[in-house]
C-alpha cells in the first residue's frame, strides 16, 4: 500500500485470508480501497466488519477509534466531512472500552483538532488530565494540549508544551519526542520561520515517522506547508503528487 500498489495488496489479503479466515485484522483492513481512492467504500468495509457480532471488543474499539499508526472509522468519517458523527463513533466505542477510558479521550482530541475545534480540544485535554488510574492520561494530555496550543495560536503556551514534551522523552521516549518535534515545528511556521520549521522536520523524519495514520498525514502537511512558506512551490507540490499515489487524494 505504502508503495502505491492496492492491487497487489488485494491479493496479498485474499491469500491470508485463504489461510486464516479468522484473522481478523485483515478482516477488517479499510486502507486497501481508501489507498484505490474510495473513501465510501472503506467505510462500508468497516462498518461491514463492526456489523458482524464475532468481533472482539479489543478490535471494535481499535478499528471504531483513531490512533498514531491507522484510520479507523471515525478517521475516515472525518475524512468525509461527518464530523459529529466521527465523534459519535468516538462515544460508541465507550462500549467496548477497558481501563480508564484514556486511549479513546485522546482519540477524541485527535478528531476535534482534526476538525477545527481546538477550543474543544483543550477540554477534552483537561478531562484526560483528570483521570485516575492511568499513568498515560498526563502524557495524554499533555499532547493533546500542546497541539492546540499551536493551533489556537499561542506560541508562548504551545513552546512551554514543547518543552514538556521533551522532558517526557524519559518515560515516553520516541513518541514524546515525535509530537514535541511536530509542534515545535507548528511553532515555527506560526512565527514565519518555514526554515527552522523544515529542519525541525527533517529531524522528525530522521527519526522515523509511522505511516498510515493521522499522524503521519499531518507531519506530511506541515512539510507542504513549509516549503510553501519558503517559497519552493516545486517542493511542495511534489509532496502532494507523493501523497496522490499512495491516498489518491484523501489527504490533499
Amino acid at each position: 500500500l505504502i508503495a502505491g500498489h492496492p492491487d497487489s495488496a488485494q491479493v496479498v489479503m485474499q491469500k491470508l485470508l485463504e489461510l486464516d479466515p479468522s484473522y481478523e485484522w485483515v478482516a477488517r483492513s479499510a486502507m486497501i480501497p481508501y489507498c484505490s481512492g474510495d473513501l465510501k467504500e472503506a467505510i462500508r468495509v468497516t462498518e461491514e466488519y463492526l456489523a458482524d457480532s464475532r468481533r472482539s471488543d479489543s478490535m471494535r474499539r481499535w478499528s471504531m477509534s483513531v490512533s498514531t499508526v491507522q484510520l479507523g472509522l471515525a478517521s475516515l468519517y472525518r475524512e468525509s466531512g461527518m464530523y459529529d458523527r466521527s465523534i459519535e463513533v468516538i462515544e460508541e466505542a465507550k462500549r467496548y472500552q477497558t481501563g480508564a477510558g484514556v486511549g479513546l479521550a485522546f482519540a477524541k482530541g485527535q478528531i476535534l483538532l482534526h476538525t477545527g475545534k481546538p477550543e474543544d480540544a483543550l477540554k477534552t485535554a483537561s478531562e484526560i488530565q483528570a483521570i485516575s488510574g492511568d499513568r498515560r492520561a498526563k502524557f495524554d494530555a499533555l499532547r493533546i494540549r500542546a497541539q492546540a496550543y499551536a493551533a489556537l495560536g499561542d506560541l508562548p503556551s504551545a513552546r512551554e508544551a514543547v518543552r514538556e514534551l521533551y522532558a517526557a522523552q524519559e518515560n515516553y521516549g520516541a513518541m514524546a519526542r515525535a509530537f514535541a518535534l511536530k509542534v515545535e515545528a507548528e511553532v515555527s511556521l506560526g512565527e514565519s520561520d518555514p526554515v527552522k520549521a523544515l529542519e525541525v522536520l527533517d529531524n522528525l523524519d530522521a527519526q522515523g515517522v509511522p505511516r498510515g495514520g493521522l499522524f503521519y498525514l499531518t507531519f506530511v502537511e506541515l512539510r507542504a506547508r513549509a516549503y510553501q512558506m519558503a517559497g519552493e512551490s516545486e517542493q511542495a507540490a511534489e509532496i502532494h503528487r507523493d501523497l496522490l499515489k499512495v491516498y489518491m487524494g484523501h489527504a490533499i
